[in-house]
């Protein structure tokens, strides 16, 4: 039971009614003062018959049923996605004409990326690379041919403080497995940046039977090593789009390239994981200059 105020029944009835309008409290002050108007010239318009009296569609489920479906996975789950994935992969590549020339030359590019997300609660969500962002870090892989635009081969989620080459060897061997399942049965290139250059990486192409071009930083043993090439050996090549300079940002579209003689990468590593960089034995450590 509630009190009546002034203006009885019919006036509560008005003021619950302005209550429940689409302009409501101050606003709907607001909208009165400006009009001139006193209380009972401001009327909320009806909803249509259908609006007010559907009620749930039969079968249908919350907004919220799916997300909360994928929140129970688990690591073991979303592994098996990943394996339904790569199989629905290999046979779509079977009867289709995915990635035409697989069978001669196939390219295998992985690279991280920041996704930024909302909400403290989502899992795996931090503040990463981006100051003041919560993101995800996950990694990529993709595979194309020189006839063929770039496939997405497998993805692995990460946390936002993740390296960018955590769980990077696994992931590598994962994606050229997932290539040879595509048809890519020829000459296999894996290529990254060098965020990717380590020992586990190499290795992993290396038992897959996979080429690779990775690029690598400028290391004390690395600059030693360019320091040492001769000027004769500076080849001079010309890029088919101009790139920026990093110093200057200027636009440039020649350089230099050599071969460095004699390099071991990962010297301070076991025996099975060091990397000879002999020249004529098909493995290559090339330097640019421009």
């Amino acid at each position: 039971m509630r009190a009546v105020g002034p203006g009885g029944a019919e006036g509560e009835a008005e003021r619950d009614e302005e209550r429940r309008g689409c302009v409501g409290g101050r606003q709907g002050q607001q909208h009165r003062g400006r009009h001139g108007g006193g209380r009972g010239q401001y009327r909320r318009p009806p909803y249509p018959a259908a609006r007010r009296d559907a009620g749930p569609v039969p079968g249908a489920r919350a907004p919220s049923t799916l997300g909360t479906f994928l929140r129970s996975f688990t690591h073991g789950h979303a592994l098996q996605l990943h394996a339904v994935h790569r199989r629905f992969l290999g046979q779509l590549a079977a009867h289709a004409p995915l990635l035409p020339g697989a069978g001669d030359k196939a390219f295998i590019d992985i690279d991280s990326t920041h996704k930024r997300v909302y909400g403290r609660a989502k899992q795996g969500a931090e503040y990463g690379r981006f100051k003041g962002i919560r993101t995800l870090h996950p990694l990529l892989a993709t595979i194309c041919t020189p006839h063929a635009r770039p496939v997405i081969a497998t993805v692995r989620m990460r946390r936002g403080k993740a390296a960018d080459s955590r769980g990077a060897p696994k992931f590598v061997s994962e994606a050229l497995s997932t290539a040879v399942e595509a048809g890519c049965t020829g000459t296999r290139i894996l290529r990254a940046d060098s965020q990717f250059y380590n020992a586990g990486v190499i290795s992993a192409c290396r038992r897959a039977g996979a080429h690779f071009s990775i690029t690598c930083g400028l290391n004390p043993s690395i600059k030693r090593a360019v320091l040492g090439i001769p000027d004769q050996a500076w080849q001079q090549i010309t890029y088919p789009t101009a790139v920026p300079d990093p110093a200057t940002g200027e636009l440039v579209s020649d350089a230099e390239v050599a071969e460095i003689p004699a390099y071991t990468a990962f010297a301070s590593r076991t025996k099975a994981e060091r990397v000879k960089f002999p020249p004529g034995l098909g493995q290559r450590l090339l330097t640019l200059r421009g």
